[in-house]
């Protein structure tokens, strides 16, 4: 269903209300029905409904004979959330205990349930933030009871850490939609095809499952920015979903929205057009023109059909990219080697390509934990993502979302362990089989990491 609205019929209200009643007491029920419309008003779809069940009596208990696992999983989380919208907030009390040492003060908070609520129903637990660490003695835990004021209290353990401010996370595509619907832009609808579609045309590359910006991307994002400042702004984009909502409810004219967008943005493009160097062809020195075919857009001659030359955007932006050489000789010419890009990911070639066509996998220095012969390298998906696996594919399919590094699991359950990053631990392993983990004040090449 594709839908961000919150309003919810007065014929299932008046269900909802009479079920939280009966299941869990008058206590549990609001004076009014609760009403989340004015919150979000500015970014909904109200033609539809809110997500929610069809009907209660299908409770997830009486669904769950007939769904698979992640389906169950599903309805009951859309279930369990649209009972718990509607009853009482839980209510806590809050506890605050300073406690000083010569010229220190210390706090420890702690809260006790009151008053259930809604939490009888459903409780959120929400995704760890960039900052947390920094919050980490701010955090609710449960206080001694018999705790008096003057009382003098022994020490029993004292932990010396340090936190190091860090930098915002790189989105994942899970935070970026995020961050879209925060900022009002886009719809339910269409936030998969952006996700997907700056990672196809190679603005953006995943790794580790991080977004990180190639140079293409930032090269377009600076022109894009420079030009069409009006244009290229969360605010305009957040506004323009609102003219469109007010276009469904007959607030405003079709025409005279797309008039006022386009004839700013009209001559704004021509003035970007006439900066812009153009790109000629090296066959015959005609201008290139873009144009359409059956796997997308490419470029082709303008002199066509007496010339015939065209190329694909991406080997414009491989002859503009400065070449980044390995230190390493071709074996075949003895020619200097240099990273690229292919459809399966990074690989090594030869410098004279085409003159030479040597080529082999980039390896990590592991040995394929599977068959023990081949090399763990690095590959693509068809979406892009970055993964590792065995240089001796399809003969072994080893295969490991998470950086393969040869380190030994401290208890032997694993032959090599995994690299992987979190906000709250940075850089650290991890075994992939008793999922062990070791920080990096025991690994070297950790400590390397966490340096650059």
């Amino acid at each position: 269903m594709r839908t961000d609205s919150t309003r919810i019929s007065d014929e299932k209200i008046v269900e909802v209300r009479d079920y939280i009643k009966e299941s869990f007491g008058s206590e549990y029920l609001p004076l009014v029905p609760n009403n989340f419309e004015k919150k979000n008003k500015t970014n909904v779809q109200d033609a539809h409904e809110a997500i929610r069940p069809t009907s209660l009596k299908y409770s997830p208990e009486f669904v769950k004979k007939y769904l698979d696992k992640n389906s169950f999983r599903l309805y009951e989380l859309i279930w369990k959330r649209f009972i718990a919208s509607q009853m009482n907030p839980a209510l806590l009390e809050t506890t605050v205990v300073e406690i000083s040492a010569d010229e220190f003060l210390f706090k420890a908070f702690g809260s006790a349930v009151k008053f259930r609520g809604f939490t009888q129903v459903y409780e959120e637990i929400f995704e760890q933030k960039e900052n947390a660490e920094e919050k980490e003695e701010y955090r609710n835990e449960t206080i001694p009871l018999g705790l008096e004021k003057d009382q003098k209290l022994g020490l029993e353990e004292l932990k010396k850490t340090q936190h190091f401010t860090k930098p915002p996370a790189r989105f994942s595509e899970s935070s970026l939609i995020k961050e879209l619907e925060s900022k009002g832009i886009g719809r339910p609808s269409t936030y998969s095809m952006i996700v997907g579609t700056i990672q196809d045309r190679k603005y953006v590359e995943q790794v580790d499952r991080k977004l990180f910006p190639t140079k293409l991307g930032r090269e377009v994002n600076k022109i894009l920015v420079k030009n069409f400042p009006d244009i290229i702004n969360e605010d305009f984009t957040a506004s323009m979903e609102g003219e469109l909502d007010q276009i469904a409810q007959g607030e405003n004219v079709y025409k005279k929205v797309l008039n006022d967008f386009y004839q700013p943005f009209s001559k704004a493009l021509k003035n970007v057009e006439n900066k812009i160097d153009k790109i000629l062809c090296d066959l015959c020195g005609y201008e290139m023109e873009i144009k359409v075919g059956r796997f997308g857009r490419y470029l082709a001659c303008s002199n066509y059909p007496e010339c015939k030359n065209i190329k694909s955007f991406r080997d414009i932006y491989a002859q503009n990219q400065e070449p980044e050489y390995t230190g390493e000789t071709c074996e075949k010419c003895g020619s200097r080697t240099v990273f690229r890009n292919g459809k399966f990911g990074r690989f090594i070639g030869c410098e004279k390509y085409p003159a030479c066509d040597f080529v082999k996998n980039i390896s990590l220095g592991v040995d394929c934990p599977k068959c023990k012969t081949g090399n763990v390298v690095e590959r693509k998906s068809k979406r892009g993502k970055l993964f590792y696996g065995c240089s001796r594919y399809p003969d072994c399919d080893f295969v490991s979302w998470y950086k393969p590094v040869s380190q030994v699991c401290p208890n032997n359950d694993s032959e090599y362990m995994e690299h992987r990053y979190s906000v709250k631990k940075g850089n650290y392993l991890r075994c992939p089989i008793c999922h062990t983990e070791l920080v990096p004040e025991d690994v070297e090449e950790l400590k390397e990491i966490d340096a650059d």
